[in-house]
């Protein structure tokens, strides 16, 4: 993660990967109000609601610059230059519900293939699953999705 030598802040940039229309954005707009407007860093971009930027306070470790990119699958954003990675850690997101399971397999075959032009595997870079709308009817249990969209047992919520 690199460190901005003008300010001495470190920067961390998130992508924000799953499903179109599984609650990506609507988990930036979540996060952007949560954050007290003296975090809230500005952005040049042409879709605000898919990229959020914030100022993380950590004590005397320093301060951190995070950038949210929310990218749908299979909808990356071209690769220029392979040999630097535009991402320090990955968000996978998707839907719990039982008909959206489909979607959310291909949604992760798809971020394998794109770590693949990076030469990383999901076990190199740190990543987290998030199983959105789990308090609709027709979700299917943790466990379920765990078994079939994690079995590396990376981090889940």
């Amino acid at each position: 993660m690199p460190t901005t030598m003008a300010t001495g802040l470190r920067t961390c940039r998130i992508l924000y990967y799953g499903p179109s229309a599984c609650g990506k954005r609507e988990n930036l707009a979540r996060i952007q109000a949560s954050l007290p407007s003296e975090h809230r860093l500005a952005m040049a971009t042409d879709d605000p609601s898919r990229q959020i930027a914030f100022l993380l306070r950590n004590g005397n470790q320093g301060d951190w610059q995070v950038f949210v990119q929310a990218v749908d699958a299979g909808q990356e954003p071209g690769v220029a230059k392979p040999e630097r990675v535009p991402f320090d850690g990955v968000v996978f997101v998707c839907d719990s519900g039982a008909g959206a399971l489909d979607t959310g397999l291909a949604a992760m075959e798809s971020l394998k293939n794109y770590l693949d032009l990076w030469h990383l595997d999901l076990m190199s870079v740190p990543m987290v699953l998030q199983y959105n709308r789990s308090s609709e009817t027709g979700i299917l249990p943790v466990d379920r999705l765990e078994s079939l969209l994690n079995p590396w047992g990376l981090l889940s919520f």
